[in-house]
């Protein structure tokens, strides 16, 4: 059997984790005891098997973690990951070989799942594929088990997630389970699509972009990013003060250990080793607890992102930019500190709007919002834009909104161009050209929901530009507010446990998806 193109990258990119992370201790992690009541009679049988599976921990263990990798990986390590990887995922239809018998609890569990997907029981049916396909709970893997109870739930019951992971393994021949089939994949993933599976709809988008299983067919791609970004739009409107901050950015395997040839060979900071990255953060820390502004202001930003090797932490954000904003400027010529200050004020308008790190609270988010803009801060003159827009806490006028978006987009703010640009389309008579124009503008600015109104603009007609740049602007939209439907969490979650094979299995279903970094 042949690996694609783009199973090779996915093996390329696990180069720098995978062969440390057993190569010096194989010794297995087992389930930690339970207690668990017995079930009370008028509990179904699915319900108690959940029960069981709920009072265990989810995530399992491949190989305990070794030493990260701090030399040349291609050169000593490409032929061992290939040959374990390849072996033992897409060579076995089982691929636990070496594991323990599954804890007394789980077989409980399963048996019960077992005779209640006998009974035809979906729910038992689609469980057992889970635990077979992506050994939840330290269960073993199995990949022709699992094949055979998402096909039945495919066939019988028209289930899309199950008819998506049917058609991911046609796709891939994953466990050598069937052979690959791409005309098969397609056909699977769009039933899939059609019920609604954003996972299949980005899958099946992908292969019409690509012409992988049919013809190129751009428009028939435009059609299933759309579904995908529509749904993403509309998350992202579900947020506090109608809107969300974006997904983390996303890992790069291969950055866990230095880069692809380990932290001696590369610079930059996201290069830098883990402890080094504490030590930059904790003389900053220092400097800021000495009231060095600028310190303060770069752990508020780093705290607030998150982003390699430091977690997304509001609160931590929250003590620093209000330690800024509640700072002095010394005289008038001190403009840096002021602008700095003004950034602070915007920043915690903006978290109390949303409640991140603190209790949603408009009338407190208005507050600092005045305070900014009387320093000039685009993110406070953006967020009164929207406060007036909607009529929070101020009586509702759009005509006030308007001059508030035309200060902040005067000063550069991605997010009021797009506030601006969209009053534009709202109008008596539309103005498509300065809206499509701010819009670029947001979009240079690499503000991400710009690249929908982009598309959206451009695929009505109103801006003429190929359906390839339509296309381009959904997936790259869809690919980064991925709330909804991203491999990402649930795989980098998985290899920082140690547990590679569900790693590769995520990571690979990415790449089928059309994602370009794992």
């Amino acid at each position: 059997m042949k690996i694609s193109c783009k199973s090779c990258t996915l093996l390329l990119l696990l180069i720098g984790c995978t062969i440390s992370s057993h190569a010096e201790d194989e010794s297995i992690e087992t389930p930690r005891e339970v207690s668990f009541e017995d079930a009370k009679p008028n509990i179904s049988p699915y319900d108690q098997a959940m029960a069981l599976l709920k009072s265990m921990p989810k995530d399992r263990v491949t190989f305990k973690r070794s030493k990260p990798i701090t030399n040349g990986l291609f050169q000593s390590q490409f032929q061992k990951l290939t040959t374990f990887l390849y072996n033992r995922i897409f060579h076995s239809e089982n691929g636990d070989s070496l594991r323990k018998a599954p804890h007394p609890k789980l077989q409980q569990a399963a048996a019960l799942l077992e005779a209640e997907a006998k009974l035809g029981n979906a729910d038992a049916i689609f469980t057992l594929a889970e635990l077979n396909f992506f050994s939840y709970y330290d269960y073993p893997r199995n990949l022709k088990l699992a094949f055979d109870y998402y096909s039945q739930l495919a066939s019988e019951k028209g289930n899309a997630t199950a008819q998506r992971m049917v058609g991911f393994m046609f796709a891939t021949g994953i466990g050598n389970v069937v052979e690959r089939d791409q005309g098969k994949a397609l056909l699977y993933s769009t039933f899939a699509a059609s019920g609604g599976d954003y996972e299949a709809q980005m899958m099946v988008g992908f292969r019409y972009l690509m012409g992988i299983g049919a013809s190129n067919n751009c428009e028939k791609a435009v059609e299933q990013y759309k579904k995908v970004a529509d749904k993403a739009m509309e998350y992202y409107h579900s947020g506090a003060s109608n809107r969300r901050v974006p997904p983390s950015p996303k890992i790069r395997l291969p950055d866990e250990h230095g880069g692809i040839y380990g932290y001696a060979h590369n610079g930059g900071s996201i290069h830098r080793d883990p402890s080094e990255v504490e030590d930059i953060l904790q003389y900053t820390r220092e400097l800021a607890e000495r009231g060095d502004i600028q310190a303060q202001i770069s752990l508020a930003h780093i705290y607030y992102s998150g982003g390699h090797h430091i977690e997304r932490n509001y609160r931590k954000a929250y003590r620093y930019y209000y330690d800024v904003a509640n700072s002095q400027v010394r005289d008038a010529s001190d403009t840096e500190t002021s602008k700095l200050i003004a950034q602070a004020r915007g920043m915690l308008g903006e978290m109390f709007r949303r409640g991140e790190g603190v209790t949603q609270d408009d009338e407190t988010a208005y507050e600092w919002y005045i305070r900014g803009v009387q320093l000039e801060s685009p993110i406070a003159n953006n967020g009164l834009g929207d406060m007036y827009l909607k009529g929070v806490v101020v009586a509702e006028d759009a005509e006030q909104a308007k001059k508030y978006f035309e200060v902040a987009s005067s000063m550069g703010y991605p997010e009021a161009h797009v506030n601006l640009g969209l009053l534009h389309l709202k109008a008596p008579q539309p103005d498509y050209a300065n809206a499509y124009a701010l819009f670029l503008k947001a979009y240079e600015g690499h503000y991400v929901p710009a690249y929908y109104h982009l598309a959206e603009l451009i695929r009505k007609g109103h801006v003429e530009q190929p359906c390839s740049t339509v296309v381009t602007l959904y997936k790259n939209f869809v690919e980064r507010m991925d709330w909804l439907h991203s491999p990402f969490p649930d795989a980098h979650r998985a290899y920082k446990k140690g547990d590679i094979e569900t790693a590769f299995l995520r990571y690979l279903m990415a790449a089928e998806m059309g994602y370009e970094i794992g």
